[in-house]
């Protein structure tokens, strides 16, 4: 028997989310009270024009959309989603079968070490911490003029995350898209 279609809303802002969405996790062990939100369509369209053939690592698969968006262009997707209702609910199995590049994991440890990619969209958990932890990740493998994107570059934990980013990396810098979810670009001069 076939699963029931995912019950697709829109918010006021026209962002997408689901009803049956439990809530992201908080980053303590709980759950927001409000739904996730995915990429808007501009965002999505900008994420498709810049992942061309290229070897894709998401941090925060979210609803997928952005996965999607990625995947319908890229080499292949490796998407990082700790939240077991993302990579073992119905969000990771959908992507996976309509997408035979995508691999849904839930850490990024579970990405062969060896894998090296030449975009990262973070759109993980939106704290200092985890966004600093993210962009090391990301900029550990990136390959020489790989991209690095980073999604709600304005909300605080981000802003934070990003300013302690910049600190360590003097030869980088962000150009922001005045998109919805403020969908940041990062340029790395030199090489790594």
């Amino acid at each position: 028997m076939a699963a029931e279609p995912l019950n697709w809303k829109k918010s006021a802002e026209g962002m997408p989310y689901l009803d049956e969405d439990p809530g992201e996790p908080d980053g303590a062990g709980g759950r927001e009270t409000h739904p996730r939100m995915g990429v808007a369509p501009i965002e999505s369209a900008i994420l498709s024009s810049l992942a061309i053939r290229r070897r894709v690592v998401e941090i925060g698969t979210g609803l997928g959309i952005s996965t999607r968006a990625l995947a319908s262009v890229a080499e292949a997707v490796y998407t990082v989603d700790p939240d077991p209702w993302v990579y073992q609910g119905r969000i990771g199995a959908e992507l996976m079968r309509d997408h035979p590049n995508i691999v849904c994991v839930p850490h990024t440890k579970q990405i062969p070490k060896d894998y090296r990619w030449d975009l990262v969209f973070i759109d993980g958990l939106h704290t200092r911490e985890a966004v600093r932890q993210d962009a090391a990740f990301a900029v550990s493998r990136l390959e020489p003029g790989g991209i690095l994107l980073f999604h709600d570059t304005n909300w605080p934990g981000v802003h934070e995350g990003l300013r302690d980013f910049f600190a360590q990396e003097p030869l980088a810098f962000m150009a922001r898209f005045p998109t919805p979810g403020q969908l940041g670009l990062v340029f790395m001069l030199g090489c790594r």
